[in-house]
């Protein structure tokens, strides 16, 4: 994965394709050194040789062993969350109380209906910088299962490219036990190049197929506004509240691999299969937060912003799903703000809808009472208790006098509202006589 996240694909076309001037390799090196003394200096060094290293091999520095396939052999990494075990804020088990139903309508996708959270192979893949994918490789894929409560993650490394075909069907071992994928954002990059990959190496593999949850759209969906960008690292913290520490940068995996394979040395590996350890266990509680965020905001144990709530709010409003908008924005208006203040008339509108009239006039008349005491004006507040006050309650003279009130605090160039109030004003005067 060459760019500086990988894991989000542009939210628009780039207005230019001008390649990006290629970096010095001193500079590269540079970086690479600086990074790996980091992490280096954040643990006893380690006093082997590079010769006793390689001779070692990646066993004696990573949890994890080598594999035979029917295309040779293969390292694979290891490492196991226990059920227990907190994740940042989270647990990786949480994805266990996720209901199919649940996933299937958060991700608009009818054939995840049925498959149990049990199921799910959690995917990511790093790459070898290439411009041409027939040059590059997939030469990390970082896979994660649920053996019981645990969550089992497995990162199936290619020591040279030699190894890609019995890399690629180690993976498809691990499809094999899955019901379907989870990704993020692997639906655009990293199902379609593994794909490509296993077509050039001959290997024939089932990934295209699979039923996948990506969660990178419905992600945008809920949090996009929300924080400052919907990248998985961002989410990573937001929402499942942990913090990476001595994390590679996307841009500097590859040329951490050309490393490796040009000096052999595994001991520079641990960071690097950190990095894609953190991209795969964390889709585990992300999926389940974002799936609870929407479907199950009580069940939660901790509060999501309310603009996550006032955007699920809005998805269920467009699916029809009325009960769930309404406890989504009887969540949101516990927020501040701009947020809490389109909660308010939106939680209002929908009372008004369902023939709780009171409940309605209780927000507006909140949202009137701010403006008075010197809080934003929200026209609509105005314009809704005025309509109340004339087609229900009849009282001309007080639904006039509240429309006057809307029209002197108006902006000054809102000259459309400006003349639809008006208008009620001067036909409010008419039913007054």
């Amino acid at each position: 994965m060459a760019s500086e996240d990988p894991k989000i694909a542009p939210e628009s076309p780039p207005e230019s394709t001008e390649v990006p001037p290629v970096r010095a390799r001193g500079e590269v090196l540079a970086e690479l050194r600086a990074l790996i003394a980091s992490i280096e200096g954040a643990s006893p060094p380690v006093e082997e040789s590079e010769s006793l290293a390689e001779e070692k091999g990646l066993s004696a520095f990573v949890q994890g062993a080598t594999v035979e396939t029917d295309a040779g052999p293969v390292f694979e990494a290891r490492t196991d969350y226990d059920g227990s075990q907190i994740y940042g804020k989270a647990r990786c088990s949480e994805y266990l109380s996720v209901l199919p139903g649940d996933a299937a309508y958060v991700a608009q996708d009818l054939t995840l209906s049925y498959l149990p959270p049990e199921g799910a192979l959690f995917l990511d893949i790093e790459t070898a910088e290439s411009p041409r994918l027939d040059e590059s490789c997939a030469f990390l894929i970082g896979v994660g299962f649920f053996e019981g409560r645990t969550l089992s993650v497995r990162q199936i490394f290619m020591r040279s490219r030699d190894e890609e075909a019995a890399s690629l069907r180690r993976l498809n071992e691990h499809l094999a036990r899955a019901k379907y994928l989870v990704t993020y954002n692997g639906r655009a990059f990293d199902v379609p190049f593994l794909a490509e990959r296993a077509r050039i190496a001959g290997v024939e593999t089932p990934i295209r197929d699979m039923p996948h949850l990506d969660l990178l759209k419905p992600s945008r969906r809920i949090w996009r506004g929300v924080w400052e960008n919907c990248k998985l690292t961002t989410l990573e913290r937001e929402v499942v509240g942990l913090s990476r520490r001595n994390d590679v940068p996307g841009r500097l995996v590859p040329s951490m691999y050309e490393t490796y394979r040009a000096d052999g040395d595994p001991r520079k590996l641990r960071a690097l299969l950190d990095h894609n350890l953190y991209d795969v266990a964390t889709l585990a509680p992300l999926g389940a937060r974002l799936v609870a965020t929407v479907r199950r905001p009580d069940a939660l144990d901790i509060e999501p912003p309310p603009g996550a709530f006032l955007a699920a709010a809005e998805f269920h409003r467009r699916h029809g799903r009325h009960e769930d908008e309404l406890i989504a924005l009887q969540h949101a208006v516990e927020g501040e703000g701009d947020t809490r203040r389109k909660a308010m008339l939106r939680l209002a509108d929908r009372h008004k809808k369902a023939g709780r009239v009171a409940q309605a006039r209780d927000l507006w008349q909140a949202l009137i009472d701010e403006a008075r005491d010197g809080g934003p004006f929200e026209a609509a507040a105005y314009i809704e208790m005025a309509k109340d006050l004339e087609r229900t309650a009849k009282d001309y003279v007080a639904a006039r006098k509240l429309v006057i009130e809307a029209i002197t605090r108006l902006a000054p160039d809102d000259r459309r509202l400006r003349r639809d109030l008006m208008h009620r004003r001067d036909r409010l005067a008419v039913k007054i006589g």
